[in-house]
């Protein structure tokens, strides 16, 4: 009862009731879930026959719903309606557990059993195969595959027999079946190859039993080789079914005595060879043995090359020999002994020879050394070095060195070529750091320089570029140097200092870079200064027109675009701030200089322009024959005599100082208002001249249009609309007569001659009684 107050107590004070309250519905709303969920798998199983899928589903939602009641076991204490559905659920759980686990016991034991039915009758039906009189190999394989098969299918299926004692009687009988058919499949495959053992081993028997049999006095070297032959065929063929002796006890007993019979043959045959071939193989090898003994001499004392040459050839083919009859000497005692002892003989000389090779060999690795040593050797040095110890290990991969003699020379040739090794090394890193500074120090110089140049006043981008390209040639040297860093320490440091001194011109080239845009960017705002100035006298000028002032604009923008791009630079380097904040200041008056320009330039288009333009513009118009383009011409020009008044007179009250300003007129220069009054002249003169050209255009317009056009009709025989062009040929001629009688007297011509006024207006009335009267 303590226990249970206690653990209240502790849930109290560990949980709040608000936190206990909302972990209790979090735990229902999963159990009801899982308890759902459950139900609607069970359902699922009922009808026969349920699938596989659903009944695994169902044994799920088991686990899960138990999951769920475990995970909430510890609110149960504190929550009473938690409690009350985890109980309701643990029933539910027990209830369908069981029945789900039989109903999938069930099912699932129907499938195995038919499952297993087919993959035993596969099994039986492999077996069977076995019985034939020569079944193959992949017969064999067949059964073992399908008995494998039986015997998962047995292993999958064993939990179901723990539900039900019949399935799992019928398991255990499948498991009997399958070990009695693999029993057999053994014994079978056994037999089997005892039988074909037997039938191989018998014709080897024979073979050697006829090879021993034919060993006499005279036999040959062929002979012999027959015999072991046929005595490595059977040992052989013996030693290929060594697994059957164990397996089958007849055959373990032949073989036993197959094997005896192999050595006594054996041994029958290396008596036979010592009797009959020991004297021949010695005479064989005697002669060339003594020959090696007679070489090998002079090798005591200074041998010549010819002598050392003779030994090495006497030495091979004494070692050819000794090799060719080893098997022999392995088989006799005797002959064993006569060809160790030439062996002995054999071996004192090739250690000589190949101590004086290995002498040599070191000799010339010593030299090659002492070169590499020394200050600033070559690669070709180097590379003589390294031939020299390659060659001293080939040589050294050449002796005998398990040669007990040989033991002191191998080892200093192996110690010489060890040390050879670290020295080349050791002294190829230092050349190559030594090499590598100087190249570095030779670019650092060559950049130093550079630098030093920076220093006149008057660099400029040539020396700029070198600088950076002798700065940028340093980087590129120590790059080629970087394996060398992990390598050797001096140089590490050596590199770090380089990149810190690269890293310091760089920062130096940078100030300079500065320095020379600062330099620039004032010579150019200087120029573009004096061009604005000059640009805007031109443009000042009398004779100045529009793409003066247009480039006068350009020139003044150009400066101000020009301190804007060039800005930042203000703020890296002083006197080109000091120069731009002046040009700045400059700017202001240009500024109104220009201006003024415009308004000037606009003057004298409106005023000493527009007078010669509409002078010209008269004089051409004078030229025309076409009355209605003449008239044209004078109103135009009219207009500019009048824009030239008005215009010049606004401009000049808008600006007193314009009115000061000379204006070029006809290659002469005026003032604004000689140019007005001049302008004022021209408008009263042209409007005389359109005064003249009006009356004129009348007459063109209405009685000689309609003389002319009547005469046509009348010669056409078209008389009614003759009548209508003479009506108004007399209508019109009147009416200009009356406005204009100067007129009256005037001569035109027309269509026909030259006729007045007067008389083309009687011409027309003679004309029109004519056409009355006959009507």
């Amino acid at each position: 009862m303590n226990t249970r107050r206690g653990l209240a107590l502790f849930f109290l004070v560990s949980f709040p009731p608000s936190a206990l309250a909302a972990d209790a519905a979090a735990a229902s709303k999963q159990l009801e879930a899982a308890r759902s969920a459950l139900s609607q798998a069970v359902e699922k199983i009922k009808p026969d026959p349920p699938s596989n899928a659903d009944l695994d589903a169902a044994h799920d939602a088991v686990e899960k719903l138990k999951a769920a009641i475990d995970a909430g076991a510890e609110l149960e204490q504190s929550d009473l309606d938690y409690a009350k559905a985890a109980l309701a659920a643990r029933k539910e759980l027990r209830t369908l557990r069981d029945w789900v686990d039989t109903r999938r016991a069930n099912v699932k034991i129907f499938d195995a059993r038919r499952a297993l039915d087919g993959t035993v009758k596969a099994l039986n039906e492999a077996a069977a195969k076995l019985t034939a009189k020569e079944p193959t190999a992949k017969d064999f394989a067949d059964a073992r595959t399908a008995a494998d098969a039986v015997k998962k299918l047995v292993d999958d299926a064993r939990p179901f027999g723990k539900v039900d004692a019949k399935f799992n009687a019928f398991l255990n009988d499948t498991d009997a079946l399958v070990a009695k058919q693999l029993r057999a499949a053994d014994e079978r495959e056994t037999n089997l190859g005892v039988e074909k053992q037997r039938a191989a081993l018998e014709p080897l028997r024979q073979t050697l039993k006829d090879a021993v049999a034919a060993l006499g006095k005279e036999a040959s070297d062929d002979d012999f080789k027959a015999g072991d032959t046929a005595a490595k065929a059977l040992l052989k063929q013996l030693d290929d079914g060594k697994a059957l002796e164990a397996k089958h006890k007849g055959y373990g007993t032949e073989a036993g005595k197959l094997r005896a019979e192999h050595a006594a043959a054996k041994k029958k045959m290396d008596e036979a060879w010592t009797a009959t071939g020991l004297q021949r193989l010695k005479a064989e090898i005697d002669p060339q043995y003594r020959d090696l003994l007679a070489a090998a001499k002079p090798l005591k004392g200074k041998p010549t090359a010819d002598q050392l040459a003779e030994a090495r050839t006497a030495a091979i083919v004494v070692r050819g020999l000794v090799e060719k009859f080893q098997p022999e000497a392995e088989r006799s005692q005797a002959f064993g002994q006569y060809v160790e002892q030439v062996r002995r003989a054999l071996v004192d000389t090739e250690t000589q020879i190949e101590q004086r090779s290995l002498t040599a060999a070191q000799l010339d690795v010593g030299i090659a050394q002492r070169a590499v040593e020394a200050k600033g050797p070559s690669d070709e040095q180097f590379q003589e070095y390294a031939t020299a110890i390659t060659v001293l290990e080939k040589t050294l991969a050449t002796v005998h060195a398990k040669e007990p003699a040989m033991a002191k020379s191998v080892g200093e040739a192996t110690w010489v070529i060890g040390e050879a090794r670290k020295i080349i090394e050791r002294r190829r890193l230092e050349v190559d750091v030594e090499r590598q500074i100087a190249k570095t120090n030779e670019a650092r110089r060559l950049a130093t320089d550079a630098m030093t140049a920076l220093g006149d006043p008057k660099f400029g981008h040539e020396q700029v570029q070198q600088a950076e390209s002798s700065i940028k040639l340093i980087g590129t040297v120590l790059e080629k140097g970087e394996p060398l860093i992990e390598k050797d320490k001096t140089y590490a440091w050596y590199d770090g200092d380089t990149k810190k001194k690269i890293a310091e011109l760089e920062g130096k080239l940078a100030a300079k870079k500065i320095q020379l845009a600062a330099r620039e960017a004032g010579q150019a705002l200087a120029d573009a200064q004096a061009s604005a100035k000059q640009k805007l006298d031109t443009a000042k000028a009398p004779e100045g027109k529009d793409s003066d002032l247009e480039g006068a604009i350009a020139a003044v923008e150009a400066i101000n675009t020009m301190l804007e791009k060039q800005a930042p630079l203000e703020k890296q380097n002083g006197n080109y701030a000091a120069q731009a904040e002046k040009a700045r200041n400059a700017l202001y008056g240009l500024t109104d200089t220009l201006e003024f320009t415009k308004l000037a330039r606009e003057l004298r288009k409106k005023t000493g322009e527009a007078l010669m333009t509409g002078v010209a513009t008269n004089d051409k118009a004078a030229t025309l024959k076409n009355l209605r383009e003449r008239k044209g011409k004078y109103e135009a020009s009219l207009g500019l005599f009048k824009s030239c008044q008005s215009e010049g007179q606004q401009l000049t009250k808008m600006l007193p100082q314009l009115a000061k300003l000379p204006v070029l007129v006809d290659g002469k220069t005026l003032m604004p208002l000689a140019v007005m009054d001049l302008c004022t002249q021209r408008v009263s003169e042209t409007q005389t001249l359109m005064k003249e050209v009006a009356p004129l255009i009348k007459f063109e317009d209405g009685p000689k249009k309609s003389y002319e056009a009547g005469k046509t009709l009348m010669d056409k025989s078209k008389k009614a609309e003759a009548l209508a062009q003479y009506n108004e040929c007399i209508a019109t001629g009147i009416i200009l007569q009356h406005d204009y009688p100067e007129m009256g007297e005037k001569k035109f011509d027309v269509v026909g001659g030259s006729l007045t006024l007067t008389e083309i207006i009687n011409f027309c009335v003679g004309q029109r009684k004519q056409l009355t009267a006959s009507k």
